[in-house]
């Protein structure tokens, strides 16, 4: 696996804190290579037969997820992956604690400055969604913020984020931005945005390689924690990437009505609500000028038909702190689009081929649903 990139604000662990770090990325690997086939294995040889038996037809989702509770085996499985997701979250917070008081010192004064701006807005408040779970049981999730300057839920977000993708995202933990790049240049080789705006950018990864293919654009990155947001824009800085930051709602921003070319966000639809989802279409809507795209990327679980692998989706709703991503993946997006204002001849549904060979992620290609006005 490769080092992730070091920068000024990531956490410096010691023996003892990288070795539990690693423990808990190395009991995912075994979990998932060794421990969950045999969570097919008894979908395919016990609950899938007895199931044709009774009832004349194969389980849909809901009953293959509510059949594996039943069996021990996925009890332990089940368990055992929770456990480590708050283990790996847990390892990472406590070295991040230790050392809080300097990383928000550091985040004050990059090494480094790009042209990038932050601003934070108290009057801004984190909807439910957001505060009602611990999303991936991230202690505090996005919005947290430990007062002063702190950086902290950035700090655990970036190298909490690489360790649970075993560095599959890439040093930088951008390869979402960096896929839907190239894929960009590749499907619309003549769109060159002015204005770019990131939506539920968090520490502003998936950012950067969109100021990169357009430099000359201006690229504007919201979310609704401060923290993230401090941590952002002192990593930008000192990447040398100018990114203006600033604290919103996605559902409903400050940007003058069709001021932006292009919207993009990354894993943001299912970290929200039915309600919160459509608002968020409609802003884009607004938010875009004739002839500019919106392009929001998310894992590929769409067009999943097997009723045991969307059952492995499903455990992510009710187990991993995400209670909307199953309905997210059997949303009718091109009908909320249209609903949003859009012309249903101008949305499409895509894939980006992962830059990443060897990619942890469904299939090695990221989801991408968008619309032009």
């Amino acid at each position: 696996m490769e080092r992730q990139h070091r920068h000024n604000l990531l956490v410096q662990e010691n023996h003892d804190e990288e070795a539990r770090e690693m423990f808990a990325m190395e009991l995912s690997g075994h979990l998932t290579r060794e421990v969950f086939p045999g969570t097919r294995c008894l979908f395919d040889g016990r609950i899938a037969p007895a199931f044709q038996r009774q009832h004349q037809r194969a389980p849909n989702r809901t009953e293959t997820r509510r059949a594996l509770l039943q069996q021990p085996y996925y009890q332990m499985w089940s368990s055992l992956k929770r456990t480590d997701q708050e283990i790996l979250f847990d390892s990472v917070g406590e070295t991040v604690d230790r050392q809080r008081e300097d990383l928000t010192a550091r985040g004050k004064r990059p090494p480094r400055k790009a042209g990038g701006t932050l601003r934070l807005d108290p009057a801004i408040k984190p909807p439910r969604y957001l505060t009602a779970v611990d999303i991936h049981c991230m202690p505090g999730n996005y919005t947290a913020d430990l007062g002063g300057d702190d950086v902290s839920a950035g700090a655990i977000f970036d190298r909490g984020l690489f360790l649970y993708g075993r560095g599959g995202l890439g040093p930088q933990s951008d390869d979402m931005g960096a896929s839907v790049c190239a894929w960009l240049k590749k499907a619309h080789p003549g769109f060159v945005p002015k204005d770019i705006l990131d939506m539920g950018c968090s520490i502003g990864g998936n950012t950067l390689p969109f100021a990169r293919l357009f430099p000359k654009a201006k690229i504007h990155a919201i979310d609704v924690g401060t923290g993230i947001l401090r941590y952002g824009h002192a990593r930008a800085e000192e990447l040398g990437v100018a990114i203006h930051f600033s604290q919103q709602d996605a559902e409903h921003t400050s940007f003058a009505a069709e001021s932006v070319d292009l919207i993009v966000s990354h894993l943001l639809g299912h970290e929200t609500s039915l309600a919160g989802y459509k608002n968020i279409m409609r802003e884009c809507f607004r938010l875009l000028r004739p002839g500019g795209m919106m392009v929001h990327t998310e894992t590929e679980w769409s067009t999943e038909s097997d009723p045991f692998n969307q059952s492995v989706l499903d455990w992510e709703t009710h187990y991993n702190g995400e209670p909307f991503k199953t309905k997210l993946d059997t949303l009718d997006n091109i009908g909320v689009a249209v609903d949003a204002g859009f012309s249903k001849e101008r949305v499409f549904m895509e894939s980006a081929p992962s830059l990443r060979a060897g990619t942890k992620y469904y299939q090695g290609r990221w989801a991408i649903f968008g619309a032009t006005k």
